[in-house]
């Protein structure tokens, strides 16, 4: 079973009250809330409730373990997991170096090595870039949707970029980077 909190992306527009919101309901969750969950059987049937049993802060970061780690998977490396550091505990910035194989190099960010939670770019330009940024809401996820779109990263063989995560939750908001720049060789 997956519980997925987030509004359906068409229904948050056709609901928006006169300050362009969503109204809230009583089930409308933030990073860090956590819930109780209960299957019920009886006989054939089966019923699903559940609770709020905790209620995170409105800012702030949060809890390390519902932070998760940050991965990149690219082109380069078949799609296998490469980790991004943490830069300092508790920071949100995430980065690793990564020495490139083709001149189209395509990636994304991964969190905790699952394909359901990818970070990608919310619209595909198409554009190879030696250095860029995306943030806001040009980095849509994390969910299962990426479906090829990457970002791409402009290089020969054996040139070296640094590609870089950031994430932080501040009044209630997921707040999200990703930045890249070439390092080394041409």
């Amino acid at each position: 079973w997956r519980i997925d909190g987030r509004g359906e992306p068409g229904a948050q527009l056709a609901l928006a009250g006169d300050a362009g919101a969503p109204p809230r309901t009583r089930d409308q969750g933030r990073p860090g809330d956590k819930y109780e969950v209960t299957l019920m059987i009886a006989g054939k049937y089966r019923a699903v409730s559940w609770r709020k049993v905790f209620t995170a802060a409105p800012s702030g970061g949060l809890e390390p373990s519902l932070v998760g780690r940050y991965y990149v998977a690219g082109s380069w490396s078949d799609w296998s997991f490469q980790e991004l550091a943490e830069s300092a505990p508790g920071s949100g910035l995430y980065s690793a170096n990564v020495r490139v194989k083709f001149g189209r190099n395509h990636f994304v960010i991964v969190r905790n090595r699952d394909w359901d939670q990818v970070f990608y770019p919310a619209s595909q330009s198409g554009e190879a870039l030696e250095e860029g940024s995306a943030d806001g809401d040009q980095v849509a996820g994390p969910d299962e949707a990426a479906a090829g779109t990457t970002w791409l990263l402009s290089g020969g063989e054996g040139r070296d970029f640094l590609v870089e995560f950031q994430r932080s939750f501040e009044g209630g908001s997921d707040l999200r980077r990703v930045a890249w720049r070439a390092t080394y060789g041409r």
